[in-house]
């Protein structure tokens, strides 16, 4: 999946990073991080978590 495809699913990402293709998304209360392949766009992978305490 490519990263405008995620943007559609997931929205605006709440955090971009300036230096890599990673994006960050915040539903609820669980984080969603996209890392991406910086030739293709398409995703490496993804991490979910908890926002620390």
């Amino acid at each position: 999946m490519e990263r405008g495809e995620v943007h559609k699913m997931l929205g605006v990402p709440e955090w971009t990073s300036p230096l890599l293709p990673i994006d960050r998304w915040v539903t609820g209360s669980y984080r969603t991080i996209a890392y991406f392949d910086e030739d293709s766009d398409i995703i490496l992978y993804v991490n979910c978590s908890l926002p620390e305490r």
